[in-house]
């Protein structure tokens, strides 16, 4: 096969390499002494002219030894007119012919190495020539979407997903394995109640109450008419026996709710004086969410069923969080805004109301 801009660029550096050597002859001529005519130099101001000409298609193709294929130039710049050159010395005569044979073999050097591609060519076919063009091609596009910014979006968002999603779920690594640990729980809390209960998995389990997220000033900021009093018999054996029942949850479910009772992990209380009306809180924590979701709900179902539901409803409320559940018992309106005000709740559904 042919390749149109190789041949052309052979053909270019051919009448480069004889002009060069006319270049040469003029030069000769002038250091020797020879009478130089106008006609002489109106010819050697063409000379030039063409091989500036021909010297920008050469750079284009030349792959090494650049500074003395520029050089080329600069000769002949230096070369001003034939009586400026033969008003050179010996020293820059031999300079001259020094240079001007560097640029010489040069030229002849690169027509062989454009003679020996063109004859490579020549033995392939077109098609393969093609197919190497594409593979060129492809190749580039390949390169330049390893360098892309398309590239490092695509690795961000897969090393993201594997990050969120990925690890756990192909069961490399279980995150919650962080809290299980004394020195990563807090981190592990911190990142639960920041990022992936509210955007992730609003199920997730706390590990302890004191992670729960909550207002710790609640109880620096209490009206004067709000008091803290100890909890004194708000214990868990209390809220089994006796607290569940009053808000509602059936006889007929104790047994189920023992059960329940058994994956607790964590147990806080709190007891306030509102005005005169006492004002209780029971927080308890499971195991999983699904126990502490099974937990309200029997709960809920007495409740709903309980003849005095209204009675029940307008001094006690419920909220769920995950595997926290928070009860308040009170016939004062403190019992319920405590808890949405201490806990800090998104949204807050009271399960018995």
């Amino acid at each position: 096969m042919e390749d149109p801009e190789l041949n052309r660029s052979i053909e270019e550096s051919r009448e480069l390499h004889t002009r060069w050597s006319q270049f040469h002859d003029f030069c000769l001529m002038a250091m020797t002494g020879e009478k130089i005519t106008t006609q002489a130099e109106m010819k050697f101001l063409e000379l030039k002219s063409r091989i500036a000409m021909l010297h920008d298609g050469f750079m284009t193709m030349l792959k090494h030894d650049v500074k003395t294929g520029q050089n080329i130039m600069q000769i002949v710049a230096d070369s001003i007119l034939l009586r400026r050159v033969a008003g050179y010395t010996d020293a820059e005569k031999q300079k001259f012919e020094f240079d001007w044979n560097e640029c010489f073999l040069l030229l002849t050097e690169h027509i062989g190495t454009l003679e020996d591609e063109q004859q490579r060519l020549a033995g392939i076919s077109q098609a393969a020539h093609r197919a190497a063009q594409r593979k060129d091609r492809l190749m580039t596009q390949l390169n330049f979407f390893i360098h892309s910014m398309y590239l490092k979006i695509i690795l961000g968002v897969f090393v993201l997903f594997m990050l969120v999603w990925g690890i756990p779920a192909f069961g490399i690594y279980d995150y919650r394995n962080f809290g299980e640990m004394s020195w990563s729980l807090p981190l592990y809390s911190k990142f639960c109640n920041a990022v992936w209960r509210p955007f992730f998995n609003k199920e997730i389990e706390f590990k302890q109450i004191q992670y729960v997220p909550m207002n710790a000033d609640i109880d620096n900021n209490l009206p004067k008419s709000i008091q803290i009093v100890s909890p004194g018999e708000l214990t868990l054996d209390n809220l089994k026996n006796s607290a569940v029942f009053e808000i509602g949850a059936s006889p007929n479910d104790a047994k189920q709710l023992e059960g329940l009772f058994g994956q607790q992990t964590d147990f806080l209380s709190e007891r306030y004086r509102a005005e005169g009306v006492d004002a209780r809180f029971f927080y308890i924590m499971f195991q999983t969410s699904d126990a502490a979701r099974q937990f309200a709900e029997l709960i809920q179902k007495g409740f709903n069923a309980n003849p005095d539901k209204d009675k029940i409803a307008n001094k006690a409320t419920m909220f769920r969080v995950a595997n926290f559940v928070m009860i308040g018992i009170s016939d004062h309106l403190h019992g319920r805004q405590h808890i949405i005000d201490k806990f800090k709740l998104s949204k807050p559904v009271d399960l018995l109301n």
